[in-house]
């Protein structure tokens, strides 16, 4: 036992300022909390936390400066999707006169008609080579939506974590990112500001006033959205700010002529500026033709009967058949060179009463029908 030496004394446990310091900087390393993988999402954490880290900003200057970067690195892809934007807006006009010439000749019936402006749909199709218009906004969408999730994989990790550093360092009125907005000013600027981007077709280049039958629709979307992201964490909102307000901006800056033909983008027939003119003048005197406009019902309306109110081909053959069969048995009904009803009732009546007596009605029939 001698040569065992003293005991040493029992540790000091922590006090209650060391266990919190300790659980701050454990809490702030992402490999202790699963997080920073190498996956696009944990890239993208690895990122924000090398940024907070080695330049020593808070978590909000490290998401701004982040989203910043990743969009203007992506703004190639931005100036590529504002050239198919232009093509596509071009585009879309003259095939929706042909789908009018096509919906109109389905009304009518008119067989030869349809199939002429199927045709004529087809050839415009393959002219203005609609497939690689098509593929290229499928392509920009798919990369602008990988963009989209990652950052909400990423900052939702973080906020669910929590990183215990991200509980601390807030901003104005937010005190804590991995929290709601107590006040509901970054979920109410994020629906505003997707609404301004659909309403005058900013990135699309198609503004919802000219998508008759379901502008409404994206309209009250946005409205929708907010209460489906009033209670993300602050982090994911601030980011959708940024992004959202970074691309109202470049968008903006696209309409202008000169800077569209500096970066070899299509003019358009109608700008945001042209169109915010065209409101303060007289229709008489503006360039820009105004279609009538109809009510949302009866657009509704008009887009069920185009759907589902148009007769088979088989109900048109027996309609045909049948009305092909009476005319060689019945008579000739009666024609007028005018509306007798209206213009002349005295007349119409005597007209009546003659086809009474030709056809061999009673008085008594007569005086039912009077």
């Amino acid at each position: 036992l001698a040569d065992i030496g003293p005991i040493p004394d029992p540790p000091t446990p922590p006090s209650a300022e060391q266990l919190a310091e300790m659980k701050v900087i454990l809490g702030s390393k992402l490999e202790f909390l699963g997080l920073g993988n190498y996956s696009p999402s944990g890239l993208v954490q690895l990122m924000l936390n090398s940024i907070h880290d080695n330049f020593g900003v808070p978590w909000w200057a490290s998401i701004f400066l982040c989203t910043t970067g990743v969009r203007l690195l992506t703004l190639p892809v931005m100036i590529y999707s504002q050239r198919n934007s232009a093509l596509m807006s071009n585009f879309t006009e003259g095939m929706s006169k042909l789908n009018k010439n096509l919906i109109e000749a389905r009304i009518r019936r008119d067989r030869f008609s349809e199939e002429l402006a199927m045709l004529e749909l087809q050839d415009y199709m393959k002219e203005h080579k609609a497939a690689q218009l098509y593929g290229r906004m499928f392509a920009i969408s798919m990369i602008q939506g990988s963009i989209f999730l990652t950052y909400f994989l990423a900052l939702r990790g973080m906020s669910y974590a929590p990183v215990m550093s991200m509980t601390q360092s807030g901003f104005l009125w937010i005190t804590d990112m991995t929290l709601p907005d107590p006040a509901w000013i970054l979920p109410l600027y994020s629906s505003f500001s997707v609404l301004v981007i659909l309403e005058l077709g900013l990135e699309t280049g198609v503004a919802t006033d000219s998508m008759s039958k379901f502008k409404w629709v994206m309209r009250v979307m946005p409205i929708g959205m907010f209460f489906f992201i009033k209670d993300y964490p602050s982090a994911m909102l601030l980011h959708w700010c940024i992004s959202n307000t970074f691309s109202l901006i470049t968008a903006f800056l696209f309409q202008i002529p000169s800077i569209r033909n500096f970066l070899k983008i299509p003019p358009l027939k109608r700008s945001i500026f042209s169109r915010f003119r065209a409101k303060d003048l007289d229709a008489a005197a503006t360039s820009v033709e105004r279609s009538k406009k109809k009510s949302l019902k009866a657009r509704w309306m008009e887009f069920f009967e185009n759907i589902f109110g148009r007769p088979t081909e088989s109900k048109i053959r027996d309609q045909d058949s049948r009305n092909f069969m009476r005319a060689g048995r019945d008579a000739a009904p009666p024609t007028f060179p005018y509306n007798p009803r209206d213009r002349f009732p005295e007349e119409f009546q005597k007209e009546k009463r003659k086809l009474r007596d030709l056809i061999g009605f009673g008085e008594k029939k007569a005086k039912k029908l009077d």
